[in-house]
């Protein structure tokens, strides 16, 4: 059974397509995204996945790394990563916001999903 079979049945909400595994962090440009966008033809809605965010230090104190997944080891390696404030700049920045105002897309929640 596909997923979206077993999601419907539960009356689960989901995207029509999907992307961002190939353009997690410096992957992530304009052009990439617009590659991707563009390939859907019929397409309401895309899921679009994210890992923005500040990175965490790794401190040589344990007792101070207490931020990021992985605790109480201290930050993992994908919290450190500077992929994720590349994400964050990207996401906030006026080029993005005006790609989508031009292609009229909108963000939504997935409770706004039909």
């Amino acid at each position: 059974m596909k997923a979206k079979e077993i999601f419907s049945s539960y009356s689960l909400k989901y995207t029509q397509k999907f992307i961002g595994m190939a353009l997690m962090g410096k992957n992530q440009t304009m052009e990439s995204l617009d590659q991707s966008l563009s390939s859907f033809e019929d397409c309401k809605n895309v899921e679009f996945m994210v890992h923005p965010g500040y990175r965490t230090i790794k401190h040589t104190n344990e007792s101070n790394n207490l931020e990021g997944c992985g605790d109480p080891d201290g930050p993992d390696l994908f919290s450190q990563s500077s992929d994720r404030e590349h994400e964050m700049f990207f996401l906030t920045s006026d080029e993005f916001k005006g790609y989508l105002m031009v292609h009229n897309y909108e963000l939504l929640k997935f409770s706004d999903l039909s």
